[in-house]
């Protein structure tokens, strides 16, 4: 992950972090893959949990290492290869690049996708963030919890499975603190950008 991040930061390591025209240039120019800003800048919010407007190490590893923990500590484990390259367009041997931009230009379409949804709920069946909230909140303690969901969810009976209820939850939850507050459902909920449309 090391290499990874380097390349991102642009091998200016005493920058803050990574922040979002680091990632476009380097995705477009180092990666050569075609993107625009609008995609660079949903995959950017996805990955920056405290909002500080930067990647850090920290947190571009949690989007790129696998979840499961063998392989987790398989990447984890390996140390960087690219120590004394300049040349960003040489780090990553072909195979390994392309499965970079294969991985990138997913996530990002994931998060497009994601979008649309946003825009969806919020334009085409004009739900209310605070309403929607409290018919989630039952017990009005002012958050949510993985339970909040799936009771609202079985009363319109649908049944997800625990692991699909974890990550909607992990979407919304930028603290991190398993719960979803009303300012993180709002955010998780109101779209991004305007203009997307279904292809």
């Amino acid at each position: 992950m090391c290499d990874a991040y380097k390349l991102f930061v642009q091998l200016q390591m005493d920058k803050r972090g990574i922040d979002c025209d680091d990632l476009h240039a380097t995705i477009r120019d180092n990666l050569d893959l075609p993107i625009t800003k609008d995609e660079v800048f949903i995959i950017f919010y996805k990955v920056d949990k405290d909002g500080d407007g930067f990647w850090s190490f920290s947190e571009m590893s949690d989007a790129f290492t696998p979840r499961e923990t063998e392989y987790k500590t398989l990447v984890d484990s390996r140390g960087g290869f690219y120590g004394g390259e300049s040349d960003l367009k040489n780090y990553f041997e072909g195979e390994t690049r392309e499965c970079l931009k294969r991985f990138i230009r997913g996530f990002c379409e994931c998060e497009i996708s994601v979008e649309l949804i946003r825009q969806r709920i919020m334009n085409k069946l004009a739900v209310k963030p605070d309403m929607a909230f409290k018919c989630l909140d039952r017990d009005s303690k002012g958050y949510l919890v993985i339970n909040d969901v799936r009771e609202f969810l079985r009363g319109q009976n649908m049944y997800p499975i625990e692991k699909n209820l974890g990550l909607l939850i992990e979407r919304f939850d930028k603290s991190e603190d398993d719960t979803v507050d009303y300012d993180e459902f709002v955010t998780g909920i109101t779209p991004f950008l305007s203009g997307l449309t279904d292809n």
